[in-house]
């Protein structure tokens, strides 16, 4: 039962990204310091969320790290 769910799930999050996919496909321009490039907004989308994901984990394991050396220095 948990794994249908699980597949449910996923089948929704797989259609709601194809809809942001299609609704998001017109081209921006992207500026940044040294220059500018164009590229579809679903993919500026993806990336940012992509980067935001691995700073996040990063951040995450450095944090883990940390309680853990702690944790060890006090035992």
């Amino acid at each position: 039962m948990m794994r249908l769910l699980g597949y449910i799930i996923l089948v929704i999050i797989f259609v709601l990204v194809a809809a942001l996919a299609v609704l998001n496909a017109q081209e921006v321009t992207f500026n940044y310091l040294i220059g500018t490039f164009h590229l579809p907004l679903i993919l500026l989308l993806l990336v940012v969320f992509v980067l935001g994901l691995v700073i996040g984990m990063v951040l995450m394991l450095l944090s883990r790290k940390r309680k853990l050396r702690d944790k060890a220095i006090k035992e």
